[in-house]
């Protein structure tokens, strides 16, 4: 899909595409086993693998060994230790995000949807001191809609007309295709992808290209 001149907004997924916060995710997790005396601890790679899964997806590989039920009662308690933990203790926000980031501001309406826990956006946008250079988000937690329907919510509520979808892995891409958008791929993520309007390896390199 052929990206317009005339862009009036840019949608991004948040992990792999602004920052890694899966060490915090995976701290959550062992904060929860640890407070129920489950004799268990994972690691940050045992969780890179399934990032963008949406929540029924995730939790069928984390937790196959209960029901679904108690699997989101088991995720619910999950989810506030990793707000305490991101909050903390923060992630990596990816070379040139923080100042990228403000720059397109000056230039765009900016929005985030991504298939995380319900707070997890509001806190990223809290620990990394970016809340108000965006518009609005959207997180899979908030409604358990799916990537494509969050985007198309934007869509609608913000009366976007040609914006575009950046993110790092092939379901992003088939997401934003699906809301008609053009999508922007970025190779220092977490996924691959070879169908794409346009790829960058630096986010600085995607800045300059928007603003130039």
């Amino acid at each position: 899909m052929l990206i317009q001149q005339n862009i009036d907004a840019i949608i991004f997924d948040m992990d792999g595409t602004l920052w890694d916060g899966v060490p915090a995710y995976a701290e959550g997790w062992n904060e929860y086993f640890k407070k129920n005396n489950i004799d268990r601890k994972i690691t940050a790679h045992d969780i890179y693998g399934l990032m963008g899964l949406e929540e029924a997806k995730f939790l069928a590989e984390m937790l196959p060994e209960v029901s679904a039920e108690e699997r989101s009662k088991a995720y619910r308690i999950v989810e506030n230790e990793q707000y305490k933990t991101i909050l903390r203790d923060g992630g990596i926000l990816f070379d040139g995000i923080s100042d990228g980031i403000k720059k397109l501001s000056n230039h765009y309406r900016l929005f985030i949807v991504s298939n995380c826990p319900k707070d997890t956006i509001k806190c990223f946008l809290k620990w990394s001191k970016m809340e108000e250079f965006f518009t609005d988000h959207i997180a899979h937690g908030e409604n358990y809609k799916s990537k494509v329907e969050n985007i198309k919510l934007l869509k609608e509520k913000h009366h976007i007309n040609s914006g575009i979808y950046i993110g790092d892995t092939d379901s992003d891409g088939k997401s934003a295709s699906e809301a008609e958008l053009p999508f922007v791929f970025m190779s220092y993520g977490f996924g691959n992808t070879t169908k794409y309007s346009l790829k960058f390896d630096q986010f600085t390199e995607l800045v300059n290209y928007l603003i130039k």
